[in-house]
């Protein structure tokens, strides 16, 4: 709900290019110890067809006060986060069979943040629904880019998107 990259989102659709990428995954047959990993690449791609863009049609509707639409998006924070478990299952399983488990422990902390961050969206969003929240302010904030370009310009997700901000905004400190 804080839209880290929705602003570097706006205006893109990025269903077509992962329902495109799932197709070529699953068309893939016979992979022997590369299965795992294909693995999970498909399912984050099942899991970005629903998560890529949520920030921003939650963020759109709540300003359009749709609240059909934010009803919708609570119920497909149960696929979402169903998905992301599975997404999980299927990481664990692949860097069990091609790494050593140490380092494993800090995805469980990350993949936990995840998990509880689509539980609390979905609980804000049914508050604001239900009258037990007046206003959602994580939706009220304007959302900057990543990249420091305007508002309204072109995605980029290429050798320009800032990753290390990305990455120290998006990862718990771990003591």
């Amino acid at each position: 709900m804080q839209g880290l990259c929705d602003a570097n989102m706006e205006g893109f659709d990025p269903k077509p290019f992962l329902k495109e990428k799932s197709k070529k995954l699953n068309a893939q047959t016979n992979l022997g110890i590369f299965e795992y990993a294909f693995d999970v690449t498909r399912r984050l791609c099942s899991l970005l067809e629903n998560k890529a863009d949520f920030g921003v049609r939650l963020k759109k509707a709540y300003e359009n006060a749709d609240r059909e639409t934010m009803k919708s998006l609570a119920d497909e924070c149960d696929v979402i986060r169903e998905k992301a478990e599975a997404f999980r299952l299927a990481h664990r399983r692949a860097w069990m069979e091609y790494c050593k488990p140490f380092g494993w422990e800090v995805y469980d902390i990350r993949y936990g943040g995840v998990i509880n961050r689509i539980d609390t969206a979905k609980m804000r969003i049914l508050d604001y629904l239900e009258g037990r929240a007046d206003r959602l302010e994580e939706l009220e904030e304007e959302r900057l880019r990543l990249d420091n370009l305007p508002n309204g310009s072109s995605p980029r997700f290429n050798g320009d998107f800032i990753w290390r901000t990305y990455k120290a905004a998006s990862t718990p400190n771990i003591l």
